[in-house]
């Protein structure tokens, strides 16, 4: 696992998501901690692409 990944994975268990959970992920790399966190808490949510910001 690479030092990203790790890094990632303990982030994710520090903040014990459970189902229902509401999530703000600003990101910054490739997604895979909002991918995670959309797994785990349920994906009814919505994204904002960088396209849209300006």
């Amino acid at each position: 696992m690479s030092t990203v990944m790790g890094l990632t994975a303990e982030l994710l268990e520090e903040l014990d998501l459970r189902p229902g959970h509401r999530v703000l992920d600003v990101g910054t790399g490739a997604g895979v901690t909002a991918a995670v966190a959309c797994q785990v808490c349920g994906d009814r949510g919505w994204t904002i692409p960088p396209t849209s910001w300006g």
